[in-house]
């Protein structure tokens, strides 16, 4: 039976009506911004970038001052984290190895962000000889375990900061390509790019305002994950004495220094391995938590 008019779609109460895909996707992302993953390692990674770029000005000593008097000093009084066998402050020492350690982490990455997304999206788009000539070479990079291709290419051009620079660089160079590549081959079919070639506008065009922007979140995921895997991978090759020259002070030189006094010393290691541990998770969690809010499949 008819109880009265039906009300036009514009007069119907609101709030009573199925939610709209914004109003489901809102809780969802603010769910996901609010997530304990999110906000500790974001929360880590912004303590670090500004240890990192405040060092200078908080680091109560140069960081390689040395107090031969105070040499192997524990932790408390005027060393809060203590000092190394030259008598060297550990915490000056390890804000310092957070700015070298850091400007590499973030130029390598960025490299190989720039060069591997541009290379990926170019052989996604083209195709053809080129797509398969550029993905044989990221084969080719595949085939070297990461370690072990960085420590060719820094034994080859030398040990310093901008040759490790380059080789995390080169490291990482296949898996941007990998990540970019896919999503381009499915973002040059769409509408929108079609639409775009029929206006005329030029291939580097589609590709920079039509195809990145809408490929951009694995690439913002994978810059995160490549940051953490940078910081291991300088470490590394400082403890092996082919990164960042002495005296400039790095996480992994520390703890390679710190080898033989970790017996009567451990204060000397337990320092730098807690600042690359602290590091390496704020940037998985930031990447972790990053994927879930940007990947459409999750939401």
């Amino acid at each position: 039976m008819r109880l009265g008019p039906k009300l036009p779609v514009s007069d119907q109460p609101k709030g009573l009506g199925p939610p709209t895909q914004s109003g489901r996707f809102r809780p969802v992302f603010l769910r996901r911004i609010l997530a304990p993953g999110f906000i500790v390692g974001l929360a880590l990674a912004l303590i670090v970038a500004a240890v990192a770029v405040l060092s200078p000005i908080l680091a109560p000593y140069p960081p390689t001052q040395q107090h031969p008097r105070d040499s192997l000093q524990p932790p408390g009084g005027k060393y809060i984290l203590g000092t190394d066998e030259f008598g060297r402050d550990i915490l000056s020492r390890l804000m310092a190895g957070a700015t070298n350690s850091m400007r590499v982490a973030v130029f390598a990455a960025g490299l190989s962000a720039f060069s591997g997304s541009l290379a990926g999206m170019i052989a996604g788009y083209v195709g053809g000889v080129t797509d398969t000539v550029l993905m044989r070479v990221a084969d080719l990079l595949f085939a070297f375990p990461a370690l072990l291709l960085a420590l060719f290419v820094v034994s080859l051009l030398g040990p310093s900061a901008e040759n490790t620079i380059l080789a995390i660089a080169i490291v990482y160079l296949p898996i941007f390509m990998r990540v970019t590549r896919a999503p381009t081959l499915v973002a040059k079919t769409r509408e929108y790019v079609q639409a775009s070639e029929a206006l005329g506008a030029s291939h580097p065009r589609r590709l920079i305002v039509h195809i990145l922007p809408n490929i951009a979140a694995p690439i913002i995921v994978q810059i995160s994950l490549a940051l953490a895997w940078a910081v291991l991978t300088e470490a590394s090759l400082s403890y092996l004495g082919l990164g960042i020259r002495p005296p400039q002070p790095s996480w992994g030189g520390m703890l390679s220094d710190s080898r033989k006094l970790m017996e009567i010393a451990p204060w000397t290691a337990i320092a730098p391995g807690v600042a690359i541990m602290i590091s390496v998770l704020s940037f998985n969690l930031l990447g972790d938590s990053l994927r879930d809010l940007l990947d459409p499949a999750l939401r």
